[in-house]
């Protein structure tokens, strides 16, 4: 039903669990909100700007005082300045933590589909600044690890090899099954399973294997 107390140009007032409905019927129809944004006036428009939201759906609460600002929203966003010929857009999702009355942005789709998980600037498909953890299969064709100070930790058995099968360790050419370039330091025995042809190599003048 409608107020006389409103707080915007068109507000709905329930108290039952009833929310407003858009059904369509029929071939090609898509039920939906649309929402429209320009800069100037109604009889003078001119173009939105990056950082302009062309749709905002927030969400707010009563604080015990008073209904507060949105502290959870979603927004569509220009991701520069329109013309004719460039609409870029981009989508953002806001949240707040608790204990605390400040919302932040969370996750950001740009204009070229990349995602970015508490990062606005991502530069892959997936971008995420701190940790991630997946339960399950990761499939990827390769792994890149960029850090030089960070340890890499694998659990459950790992096989790591080229195109040949072969493992490198300090190379990215291994020429046997496993390869190292540079030293190899051992803290017990070096052994190899009875009756399988084998051999090590030492350095004639250093000593190291």
């Amino acid at each position: 039903g409608s107020t006389s107390t409103a707080n915007a140009i068109f507000e709905v007032v329930m108290e039952s669990n009833i929310a407003p409905m858009n059904t369509g019927y029929g071939t090609g129809v898509n039920p939906g909100f649309l929402s429209r944004r320009a800069r100037g006036t109604l009889a003078a428009p001119t173009a939105v700007q990056s950082g302009d939201y062309l749709f905002f759906f927030g969400g707010r609460g009563w604080d015990s005082n008073a209904f507060t600002s949105s502290k959870a929203w979603i927004g569509l966003l220009a991701e520069e300045t329109w013309t004719t010929t460039a609409n870029g857009t981009r989508i953002s999702f806001h949240t707040t933590p608790t204990l605390s009355t400040t919302a932040a942005e969370r996750m950001r789709i740009d204009n070229l589909g990349y995602v970015g998980i508490n990062d606005t600037s991502p530069t892959y498909r997936l971008d995420v600044t701190g940790n991630g953890r997946f339960t399950s299969l990761v499939d990827a064709s390769h792994f890149v690890a960029t850090s030089t100070t960070a340890t890499s930790t694998f659990q459950g058995g790992t096989t790591l090899s080229n195109s040949s099968g072969n493992v490198g360790v300090g190379t990215t050419s291994p020429w046997k099954r496993f390869s190292v370039s540079g030293t190899v330091g051992l803290s017990t025995l070096l052994t190899a399973a009875a009756g399988t042809p084998s051999s090590i190599c030492m350095n004639a003048t250093s000593y190291e294997m």
